[in-house]
Order: C-alpha cells, then structure tokens, then sequence
C-alpha cells in the first residue's frame, strides 16, 4: 500500500511538471504511451511471476542461482532485442497507439516512446527482478526500493524537463532514469545473496526449468495483456473526438487513484478480521465489521468528492489551464469517480470471497472485468459516441458488482448446503432438505449475514439475480460438491 501511494504521488508530480509546459498534447502523450509501457511490463512480469510460482513449487530440486544467472540473461538479451526491434518500428508503433501522423500529438508521443523503447531492457529487467525478489520474502528491501526510485524520478523531473528544457523526452529521461536505479539496487541484493553465478551446469536441467517459468508466468499476465488491449482500443476511441479528451481522462485518472488507495487500505484492514470471525463461524462480528467498512468507506469517497469539487479550479489549474481539458477532466473524474465507488464496493465482496476461501469467484471478477471492457468500450462507442467513449467503464464496473452479487448469492448457497448436510448427516435423518434458510436458524451463515448488513438488497436481490436455468447446473454440481465436503468433515 505504501508502494502505490509513492507511486500515486510520482504520477501527479510527474503530470504537474508536464502540464506547465503549456501543451496538451504532452499531456495526452502520458496516457497514449501507457500500453507500450504496459507491454515492458509485462514481459517482466512474464519472466519474475513465472520464476516465483516456479521456484516456490520445486525450490530443493533446483540449482536456484545457475537458473537466476540464465534467466537474467535471457530476460537481458530479449530487453535489448526489444528495445532494437522497436526502435527500428518507431512510426507505426506511435501510430498503432491512435495518433495520426505528422501531428503534434504524434511528435510528442514518438519523443517518449523513442526514450522508453532505448530503455526497454531497464523496464524489463526491472520488473523481472521485482516480482522475483518479492517472492523471496524481501517486502522491505522491495519498498525501500521503489520509495528511492520514485524520490530519484520527482528529483529528475524538473531538472530535466524545465531545466534542461528537454520537455517530453525529459519526463522520459527521468522515468528511464528510475528503473535504471531501482534495477541496479535489486541487482546489488542478488549479488549481495549469491544469486548470480556465472558457472553453468546440467544445462539440460535448465532448459526444463526456463520452460517452466514461461509456462508458469502466461497466467499470471492475463489480466496485463486484457489492460494492454483495453488501453489501446480506449486510446483509439478518445483520439477520434480530440487529444483534450484524453489529457483529461489522463488527470482524472491520477486523481481518481486517491479512492483506489482507500479502497485497498479498507480491503487490506478488513481482511484478517473478517478471515479470523469467518473461521470461528462468527456472522455476527462479520456483519459488524462490513457495516463499519462499507459507512466508513461511503464517508471517505464522499469527503473525496467534496474535495475536488470544492477546490476543482485550483486542482485542475495545477495541471492545465486549457478549458477544453478541465471541462472534460471535471466530467471524467466524477464518472470514473462512480465507477470507483462500484469498483469499491465488488473489491469488498471480493473480501469476503478471499475470507471464505473462495477465490475463484475473484479470478472469475477479475477476468470478466478485463473482458467486458473492450466490447462495451467498443459498443458504446458505435452506439453514443463521445457519451459512450465515456461512461464505458462506468457501465463495466455496474455489470460486474451486479455479477459479484450474483456470485455472492451462490457463494451463500454454496454456505447453506454445507452447514444443512453437516447437520443432516449428524442428525441421521433422510430425505430432501431445501436449500434455503432462515437467518435465525442454526445452520444459516452467510445469508446471515448479507441479511443483516444489507436486508433490503439481500430481499430484493434474490428475485433480481434469480436468473434461474442458467445457474441450475452450477447449482446441482455445488450441491455435489458440499455433500463430499460434509462427508469428509465428519470422516
């Protein structure tokens, strides 16, 4: 959590230092440039994510450091690769990003990506050795990290922007900068612990193993690669009504991550409390502790937007002082505000899942959330235009809490089958026993819950989500599931 909130803080200073230089295209070349960095970042992710499920498997069966000393090679060679590669392709990857050519948001954004394509084997090193080194039980030496890096980029930022008068290629410089940083310190570390070690043997053993680790890592990334596609088609569609409207969706953005930060520290807090009552089957101190985080939520989203809509002249003017662009940053916040709010409350649902050992309803959300913005972007789109382009992700994010709740109800239905076939083959008796469940009655859990912290949404949520045939299979093979379940407790 303190990793983002720096990283919070580094984006607005960054758009800060960016916006005085009085151009919007240089604010909409932050946001046009986001896939291809988007794209390093999940090479890297690919390499350090598959190395750390790798390894957390099969940790004694391997010669950790000879396989660390290869795959940091590998991830080396294939950063410059890239790098060449892409800088040799520099006109139709600007163009492939939604700008039109020869124009001044097509000069500005080839600026950054021809600095971030130079630098491609930092970013990818970078990522590769912290999601490595993560998994290797350092979160401190991780945070120390990206708190130097982000300090080393605010510091660069106007020196080589202003200062220099590099503009553009300055904030990339300084981006660049960073990662080049935050990679040697990790680098320090592995060398530090041995984990380079340039003698290689069993190189068949290795070649298993790298495998492995691709294999591993293209799981992991699937939800980077939906954000890097959404991202490009979102950029398409914006660039078609104006670069005002996606230096304003950019600003929106960094604000609206304020409310992301909320939302994870209530996350974070509730979720060993409502593990712990879960675990003692206490519904009652769950519903306790939702209610609280569900109104203190409500309060600090709330406090948020009075905020920015108090001071939004003085906040928005410290970016930009084109109206076009704090027009469309005024109405795109308070949309990807509500849309936060959304996301906030399927984030808490999502609490409970994890609490209650169901996380694959949170896989399912959040694959469903990566898929379901691109149609509706692109529908929203043909359909309304500007207006569409807009609330698009307002729209996801109301589809998938709708479809939480869904999975939510299922997941209550999944509770009660347990907790009545524990009764019914303690008590011995036979016959059908109906799924449903009072809230008093002894063998209720869940819906206990959800009927006390919401019983209004919990009444009328049953008939709405009731969607019948559909879920009747799902709800025959939950059924099965539970019986074994029971079965086994009571063996």
């Amino acid at each position: 959590m303190t990793g983002f909130a720096a990283n919070l803080i580094y984006e607005l200073t960054d758009t800060y230092f960016i916006g005085k230089l009085g151009s919007v295209s240089s604010l909409a070349a932050i946001v046009l440039s986001l896939p291809f960095l988007t794209f390093l970042v999940l090479i890297g992710n690919l390499l350090g994510k598959g190395a750390k499920a790798y390894f957390s498997r099969s940790l004694n069966q391997l010669n950790r450091q000879e396989i660390f000393t290869k795959l940091f090679l590998c991830t080396l060679l294939f950063g410059i690769f890239v790098s060449v590669l892409s800088h040799s392709f520099l006109d139709p990857i600007v163009q492939g990003l939604g700008v039109a050519y020869g124009t001044e948001d097509y000069l500005c954004t080839k600026a950054c990506i021809r600095i971030f394509s130079l630098g491609s084997p930092l970013f990818i090193l970078n990522n590769m050795l912290a999601q490595f080194i993560g998994g290797d039980e350092t979160s401190k030496l991780s945070l120390t990290g990206t708190l130097l890096s982000v300090g080393i980029n605010i510091i660069l930022d106007p020196i080589l922007i202003h200062t220099l008068h590099l503009g553009d290629e300055g904030a990339a410089l300084a981006t660049v900068a960073a990662n080049g940083f935050l990679t040697l310190y990790y680098l320090a570390y592995a060398v530090r612990n041995h984990l380079l070690v340039f003698k290689f043997q069993n190189t068949d053993g290795q070649k298993k193993a790298l495998s492995g680790i691709l294999k591993a890592g293209c799981a992991s990334v699937v939800p980077d690669l939906f954000f890097l596609v959404d991202s490009l088609v979102l950029n398409h569609c914006m660039m078609t009504y104006g670069n005002y409207l996606v230096a304003g969706f950019g600003i929106a953005q960094k604000l609206i991550q304020f409310g992301e930060l909320i939302t994870l520290g209530f996350c974070t807090g509730i979720l060993p409390m409502i593990k712990e009552a879960y675990q003692s089957r206490n519904w009652k101190e769950i519903a306790r502790t939702l209610k609280t985080a569900v109104r203190d939520l409500l309060v600090s989203y709330l406090l948020l937007a009075v905020i920015v809509w108090t001071f939004k002249e003085n906040i928005f003017l410290a970016f930009t002082s084109e109206q076009a662009v704090i027009k469309s940053t005024v109405f795109m916040f308070f949309i990807q505000f509500s849309a936060a709010l959304l996301s906030a409350g399927s984030n808490l649902i999502g609490v409970i899942f994890q609490a209650a050992g169901r996380k694959g309803y949170m896989i399912l959300l959040t694959l469903i959330r990566n898929m379901l913005l691109l149609p509706v972007t692109i529908g929203m789109n043909t359909g309304l235009h500007l207006q569409g382009v807009m609330f698009s992700g307002l729209v996801t994010e109301s589809l998938v809490f709708l479809l939480s709740l869904q999975f939510l109800d299922e997941c209550i239905q999944k509770e009660i089958y347990l907790q009545k076939l524990v009764q019914f083959f303690k008590s011995g008796k036979a016959g059908y026993m109906h799924r449903s469940a009072q809230p008093g009655h002894t063998c209720a859990s869940l819906p206990f819950l959800f009927h006390h912290t919401f019983p209004k949404i919990h009444r009328s949520g049953r008939r709405m989500f009731a969607f019948g045939g559909s879920f009747e299979l799902f709800r025959r093979y939950a059924f099965y599931r539970a019986r074994l379940s029971a079965r086994t407790a009571l063996t």
